[in-house]
């Protein structure tokens, strides 16, 4: 997905309603920053000492904006964010499934966002691969565990917690078809680590089939998440004040087969 960005006056690292819990001092651009999950360069500054003026912060992923008019006379700028986590980074058909530590192989953090009359709002979602032990060579090889899926279970919890602590409560969509056989495998297995491991709490599971279904069905998606949509809102912020209005307390996490 994409490529990399850096910006010298505006934080990529973080979200922007993370970015704004920091104290005035934290929220400088700093390289030495600590949360580096995104910071795709970091390990480049830690080999040798690298002058200053040549350090920048990159990310990995994908930056749009543009404005739009929603009248003549009012308009209104609209754009995404999305930052491509690194721990477990790869090509798409090789860094799959989860690792040790509970990340996940292509983590997208992505910010959709509107500005209107000096308001911003953002809705935060989240994607990545499924969190199994498995493999795949190619797009349309046999799946294979890796271990099984039952001895996954200390870091399946790993990864739901870690996203707990960041994001709020869960709602998983799985994307996945249900008529494929080796995508039906990575999905039966799922479900099984959620009903036999009834102490993951604050995590929704929901099962759509994209592939079959696609968008002519996509009131099904919706009765789904709307509820969950509703009950965890969006960031938004007062850009002339700076003053926070809304936080989002929670987030939509997808997979597809990558």
């Amino acid at each position: 997905m994409g490529g990399f960005y850096f910006s010298h006056k505006y934080n990529l690292l973080m979200s922007r309603q993370r970015f704004m819990k920091l104290d005035p001092e934290e929220r400088k651009i700093d390289w030495k920053m600590t949360e580096d999950e995104y910071y795709w360069n970091f390990n480049m500054y830690k080999v040798k000492d690298v002058p200053q003026k040549w350090r920048l912060i990159c990310i990995q992923g994908y930056f749009f904006v543009e404005d739009q008019n929603l009248t003549p006379d009012i308009k209104v700028k609209i754009g995404v964010i999305s930052r491509r986590q690194y721990k477990r980074g790869g090509t798409r058909l090789n860094a799959r499934g989860i690792d040790d530590e509970g990340f996940v192989g292509n983590f997208v953090e992505t910010e959709s966002f509107y500005i209107l009359n000096n308001k911003l709002c953002i809705f935060t979602q989240i994607r990545g691969s499924i969190p199994l032990f498995w493999k795949q060579e190619g797009l349309k090889g046999i799946v294979k565990f890796k271990r099984d899926p039952q001895n996954t279970v200390g870091v399946f919890k790993k990864h739901f917690n870690y996203c707990k602590e960041k994001y709020g409560q869960i709602l998983m969509i799985n994307l996945l078809k249900e008529k494929s056989e080796r995508e039906q495998l990575l999905s039966i297995n799922v479900k099984l680590l959620f009903d036999s491991n009834k102490d993951i709490k604050g995590v929704t599971y929901f099962h759509y089939d994209f592939h079959q279904q696609g968008i002519k069905n996509l009131r099904k998606i919706m009765e789904g998440s709307d509820k969950f949509i509703d009950s965890i809102g969006y960031y938004s912020e007062n850009l002339e004040t700076q003053t926070v209005l809304t936080n989002q307390n929670g987030v939509v996490r997808t997979n597809c087969m990558d």
